[in-house]
């Protein structure tokens, strides 16, 4: 056969058994084990065919997140109605930026709960919100006229638990993809010796 090459089998010895496969990562299956090996990697598929696991934890964490936002828009969104704003230029200001800060909060809580593939951007623009609801008072002088003290309030209050929130997804969110390119950058170096 021309073109045919065939590579002589070493005898006597056994592969070494693979070792277990790090925390969040899809240990390979029989077939994979039985490929012949690939030049640079010692066992497993390559990080590009490897499935990442995410600990319950934190999809636990993305959900609690995603509805306390859907919350937090949907109560910005009504909020001008239901604590009776009146009818004046600050609370017309008041009600533009807390309805335009509801949608895009409730948008980005929807997008926490149904995608795990939300990261750095949603953080920064859910902590974005919060720091305008927050400096939104003193920028539109809400305290200005009467009957805003209720609208001003709700702006602080909200803005900061929107802030909070925003950082706090943001710390774990962080220290989850620094845990995950560690994890896989071992597996594809192989074991440790």
């Amino acid at each position: 056969m021309a073109g045919h090459r065939t590579i002589p089998r070493r005898h006597g010895r056994t592969p070494a058994p693979s070792p277990p496969a790090p925390a969040g990562v899809r240990a390979p299956s029989p077939e994979e084990r039985a490929r012949p090996a690939r030049p640079g990697v010692e066992h497993g598929p390559p990080p590009s065919e490897q499935t990442v696991v995410h600990p319950p934890a934190l999809g636990l964490r993305d959900d609690v997140i995603g509805f306390l936002l859907i919350i937090a828009g949907v109560w910005l969104f009504f909020a001008p109605w239901a604590l009776g704003y009146p009818f004046a230029d600050g609370a017309n200001d008041a009600h533009l930026v807390e309805t335009v800060t509801g949608v895009v909060v409730f948008l980005v809580g929807l997008g926490h709960v149904l995608s795990r593939a939300r990261g750095f951007f949603a953080d920064m623009l859910v902590i974005a919100s919060g720091a305008l609801l927050v400096s939104a008072p003193f920028v539109f002088n809400y305290g200005g006229e009467e009957g805003l003290g209720g609208a001003r309030a709700n702006a602080l209050a909200v803005g900061v638990v929107l802030i909070l929130l925003g950082l706090f997804s943001f710390a774990f969110g962080a220290g989850a993809r620094r845990r995950r390119h560690r994890e896989l950058g071992r597996s594809a170096a192989g074991p440790p010796r």
